[in-house]
């Protein structure tokens, strides 16, 4: 049956009819206009009488449970075979309502059928009297919340977001109004600057900044003021507690606030560090780029001083030349002799010199080494010396290693004209990877420090930077050839090591050099190498047993002078100005060959390549490698097989007699 529209439940059984007659009352008392909203709204309205019935239920109870409306009304929770603890729920909410006759709210969840999870529920009851005045009817309008309490969670959760954005920021954050003044500063100001957040606002950004670049400042923020949302970027260096500056890279934008008013709002990024790295980065690549035009001017220079010197050996062999001709030579010959000792540190520069790596004891060469050192700075510096205490092996060529300490020290010597102290000392260290990352090139391990310190006049950070170029000197003309400081780092570095050099104007300079430790076991067959002795007086050149030799360079003046001593020596000469006619003559067996000398550098084919395909024509072949370079890379690397021999440019009628004996003897030897 119905009544004011709304659908009604027979009702049977103890109530009867007087129990319908009662509900029909109460349903008439609803007005026409309350059930047209009801059965149209996407809340769900409900009413309970005394008993905690429904009384009505309006359409969106299908949506939400599945079942018909009429399925509810007249029956208690407890009769819909819902949980336990939702029928408890409703039941105390319900009494409640009826006992104290407030409206009350309360929420709830509830699954809607279909779904996966419950949805969320705001329910407000109204308890409603009859017309004896006692509350007949509670209403309740339960409304779907689930969207709202998500999006607040969501509004939550993104304020804790932005709370550590701000709050925990590795970066500065501040907000300034349309004057320039800080209205905010992010806690990262602190850790930063040393400035309190507090003590910023209120004060002017241009107190910040380094004075040389407040109108830079002054400008950004015009622009920000100007054009609201347009990026802004500047490089600026702020002030730190005690007048100290770092550099930031500042990003701005100007933000039109609710009322109006354009603020300004930007990210700060302390660069210091990274800066600094990066032009320690491209110094370390410019000076690579210099070692290998070095290497390669002096591999090119080796080649006309060889020319040179055995055309004034050549000259100087002759009986018919006049005194005053042969005084000439000599002059010819002694500058030519200079250049090539540039050469040489140009060379150790560039990393393409001959080491050869023995064990060695830091300590045994500095305490060896200690009295050339005194002579070389003098009776005014005083030379102090700290050996580290259980100091590891390192792997050097010993010979070097004492060219880098007689350098420094005569660098010292040179950096304190009144006297003063230089301090050499030995330790362990173990470099960590956040040590490395400050140093671009760096590998962390573990290293042995050799330090050379003196009590000079030091350096400012400008002059610092340039020190390991060559040819850089800070001295008078004629007084240093700019060559000492780049040919240690080129040792430093062929020896796979690292030197830093840390020094303050009036405070003198460190140099650190880093020299990995020998790892357990590494180089065991080769004893500590002994105190170098003196070299022996060469012996004359050895001459020819009538052998013939196959000669393959590809510099025509080389080619032509290195003929003339051979066969001044006394060898027959087969020429070949490339690869491939030094092949063409080994495969025609009519020219005897018992030996080839091959320079390392040429166009077509290098010389380590050329020589393999040479031993594979005629196998047992003598081999003289000859570079420009003391020892080029590729030689290094494999090329130069156990019996090959070696001879650096420039070189003299003897090193090539002598050398070319060697082979020729050692394989009749064979």
């Amino acid at each position: 049956m119905t009544a004011g529209g709304l659908t009604l439940v027979e009702l049977s059984g103890p109530r009867g009819a007087s129990e319908l007659v009662r509900l029909e009352k109460l349903l008439y008392r609803r007005d026409q206009e309350f059930v047209a909203l009801a059965e149209r709204s996407e809340d769900l309205i409900t009413e309970f009488d005394r008993e905690l019935r429904y009384v009505y239920v309006n359409p969106a109870i299908e949506r939400l449970t599945g079942t018909s409306a009429i399925e509810f009304q007249g029956r208690r929770h407890d009769e819909l075979g819902l949980p336990a603890e939702h029928t408890a729920m409703w039941r105390t909410r319900l009494m409640a309502a009826f006992a104290s006759g407030q409206e009350s709210d309360f929420e709830f969840k509830w699954l809607v059928s279909g779904e996966e999870s419950p949805r969320e529920y705001q329910a407000r009851l109204i308890p409603e009297t009859g017309p004896d005045g006692v509350i007949e009817i509670v209403l309740v309008i339960s409304r779907d919340i689930t969207e709202r309490r998500n999006a607040e969670r969501a509004a939550r959760q993104a304020e804790l977001y932005y709370r550590a954005l701000i709050e925990d920021s590795l970066d500065l954050m501040a907000v300034l109004d349309d004057k320039g003044v800080i209205r905010y500063g992010s806690p990262s100001v602190q850790r930063l600057l040393g400035h309190t957040p507090l003590a910023l606002v209120g004060m002017a950004a241009a107190e910040l900044v380094h004075p040389d670049e407040v109108a830079q400042v002054q400008a950004s923020i015009a622009a920000c003021l100007g054009e609201p949302g347009i990026i802004h970027s500047d490089e600026l260096r702020l002030r730190q507690t005690g007048d100290r500056w770092r550099l930031f890279e500042v990003v701005s934008k100007g933000v039109v606030f609710g009322n109006g008013t354009v603020n300004i709002v930007l990210n700060g990024r302390d660069m210091t560090e990274r800066r600094r790295l990066e032009a320690q980065l491209r110094q370390n690549q410019k000076i690579e780029s210099i070692g290998r035009l070095a290497g390669g001017i002096a591999h090119d220079f080796n080649n006309l001083l060889s020319t040179i010197l055995s055309n004034c050996e050549l000259l100087n062999s002759e009986s018919s030349i006049e005194t005053s001709s042969r005084n000439g030579l000599d002059e010819i010959t002694a500058a030519a002799q200079r250049a090539a000792g540039l050469t040489h540190q140009l060379l150790a520069f560039s990393r393409r010199q001959v080491l050869q790596p023995t064990r060695i004891d830091l300590n045994t060469v500095v305490q060896e080494t200690q009295g050339m050192l005194r002579e070389l700075i003098g009776p005014d510096v005083t030379l102090e010396c700290i050996p580290g205490q259980e100091l590891e092996p390192v792997a050097v060529d010993r010979g070097q290693l004492e060219q880098v300490l007689f350098n420094l020290a005569t660098n010292a010597h040179d950096a304190m004209p009144e006297g003063g102290r230089l301090t050499i000392s030995t330790s362990n260290a173990t470099i960590t990877d956040m040590v490395a990352r400050e140093y671009p090139g760096f590998r962390a391990g573990d290293y042995v420090v050799l330090a050379v310190r003196d009590s000079g006049v030091g350096m400012d950070a400008a002059t610092a930077s340039h020190i390991f170029e060559p040819f850089f000197t800070t001295k008078e003309p004629g007084k240093g050839s700019g060559l000492g400081l780049a040919t240690v780092y080129g040792i430093v570095k062929q020896s796979g090591g690292y030197i830093v050099a840390d020094s303050t104007p009036s405070r003198g300079t460190e140099f650190r050099i880093y020299l990995p430790r020998l790892k357990q076991g590494a180089m065991a067959e080769l004893p500590p190498v002994a105190p170098a002795a003196p070299l022996p007086m060469p012996a004359p050149p050895a001459h020819s047993g009538g052998e013939s030799i196959l000669l393959v360079e590809d510099e025509l003046s080389v080619r032509k002078v290195t003929v003339r001593l051979l066969q001044r020596l006394g060898y027959q000469v087969l020429v070949a100005d490339g690869p491939d006619q030094a092949l063409a003559l080994a495969s025609d067996s009519n020219n005897r060959i018992d030996l080839v000398i091959s320079d390392v550098v040429m166009p077509q084919m290098r010389g380590p390549v050329l020589v393999r395909a040479l031993l594979e024509i005629r196998p047992g072949l003598k081999v003289i490698f000859v570079s420009g370079f003391a020892l080029d890379a590729s030689v290094a690397s494999g090329g130069l097989e156990p019996g090959m021999g070696f001879l650096p440019k420039p070189f003299s009628v003897g090193d090539l007699g002598r050398m070319v004996r060697q082979q020729l003897d050692s394989r009749s030897a064979e």
